[in-house]
């Protein structure tokens, strides 16, 4: 895995300030920083999304005018590390971010971000409320079907989520976490969830987040390497239709019928 470089302080005067005279800058991270001088750990350790800047306990609430539904954003811990270089005084900037990257799938919504510091805070948060979205935004696992919503914390297992969601009863999961798609987790809640849309990303996210100015006006944006993957009842779907193919996932055997490399098995 390539080790991402630890930011500078992007766009802050001196004093810590924003500075919206920044012509812009875009950080590619997502990938494994160590504490220390030593080289990343092996795969099956876990693997930033993308950092986390905000503090946890931080809630922001943004309501539209739209249908009235509910739409949940969690949000796991990150490295301090690389949160020094680009958090500027505050978290507004994170937050914003996060809402724009996720309004596609919120739209018409009342949306709650909630920054969370456990797997039991976010289990309890998804299943203590009524959401018609759940997007999560953090750390995953690259070989176990279960996020990891406190760096180097307790696990959220696809059981807990999949409890945690049958009584939150939404119609769309979102899951940005590493490898998400890769180890079968979001086919799988799909599986149990009947009716429920889950989609996810499949690589270990390195994820652009890009800071400057353009016409006078600021923008602090998160741009993915890759699009979400739609499952439902179990299959992936293209177009709202379950799809004659699906991508191959860590535990499955190669289909000697199918792609002669192995990325693509029949459904």
């Amino acid at each position: 895995m390539t080790q991402a470089r630890v930011p500078g302080p992007l766009g802050q005067t001196p004093d810590g300030k924003l500075d919206a005279s920044d012509s812009g800058s875009v950080l590619h991270l997502g990938r494994r920083v160590p504490y220390t001088s030593r080289s990343p750990g092996p795969v099956g350790q876990h693997i930033w999304s993308a950092p986390i800047f905000a503090a946890p306990g931080a809630v922001a609430k943004v309501t539209s005018t739209g249908s009235g539904g509910k739409a949940l954003i969690v949000v796991g811990t990150g490295h301090d590390d690389v949160k020094k270089g680009v958090r500027y005084s505050d978290d507004k900037y994170f937050d914003q971010a996060i809402l724009e990257f996720f309004a596609p799938h919120t739209k018409g919504l009342n949306v709650t971000i909630k920054h969370v510091t456990s797997a039991k805070e976010m289990r309890d948060l998804i299943a203590n409320g009524s959401w018609d979205v759940v997007a999560y935004f953090g750390h995953g696992v690259v070989n176990q079907m279960a996020l990891e919503p406190k760096e180097r914390g307790a696990r959220l297992s696809k059981d807990e989520l999949v409890s945690a969601l049958k009584q939150a009863k939404p119609s769309r999961v979102l899951l940005m976490g590493c490898k998400a798609g890769w180890t079968g987790l979001a086919r799988q809640v799909s599986k149990e969830l009947p009716g429920v849309t889950v989609s996810a990303t499949f690589e270990s996210l390195d994820v652009s987040w890009e800071q400057g100015s353009k016409d006078g006006k600021f923008y602090n944006r998160l741009t993915p390497s890759e699009e979400f993957k739609d499952y439902k009842h179990g299959f992936y779907i293209e177009n709202g239709q379950k799809a004659k193919w699906r991508q191959r996932e860590q535990d499955d055997k190669l289909d000697p019928n199918g792609d002669p490399l192995g990325e693509r098995i029949a459904q």
